[in-house]
């Protein structure tokens, strides 16, 4: 049996440890990015004609989260309805055609875009799609 010196055993324990330590680094890593891969959900809303009939914005409840999808340009567009300075709720005001936070005076436009107030990212925009077949509203959130 070989006899291994004091200095060859701690330069062994040392390399097998960084190995171990890089390993576990590698695989953290990879693990966090899979589960931080958000699952994107398809909501039906409704019929367009119906939903919009009188109104150019509607407000849609998943859970506990508001999604406001309005008439932009005839194309629709659907936002998270929180401010993006303190995540107080915004409200779309028909007349201005902008997005109100009332709690610090926050206001964004029809592209969600912050315009005045405190907020300086612009509202979070979700995918929305409508069925020309049977007129149907698809949120992607």
């Amino acid at each position: 049996m070989n006899k291994i010196d004091r200095r060859s055993f701690i330069e062994h324990i040392f390399g097998w440890t960084g190995i171990l330590a890089l390993t576990t680094g590698a695989l953290k890593y990879i693990s966090s990015s899979k589960s931080k891969q958000s699952t994107l959900s398809k909501v039906v809303i409704g019929g367009k004609q119906e939903l919009f009939a009188n109104t150019d914005a509607i407000e849609y409840m998943i859970g506990n989260d508001k999604t406001i999808i309005i008439q932009y340009d005839d194309e629709l567009k659907a936002f998270d309805a929180a401010c993006t300075h303190a995540g107080c709720p915004v409200n779309w005001d028909s007349r201005s055609r902008n997005f109100i936070c009332k709690c610090h005076g926050g206001v964004f436009n029809e592209k969600g875009d912050p315009i005045s107030g405190p907020p300086r990212t612009s509202l979070k925009q979700y995918k929305v799609l409508l069925r020309e077949n049977t007129d149907e509203i698809i949120l992607y959130k």
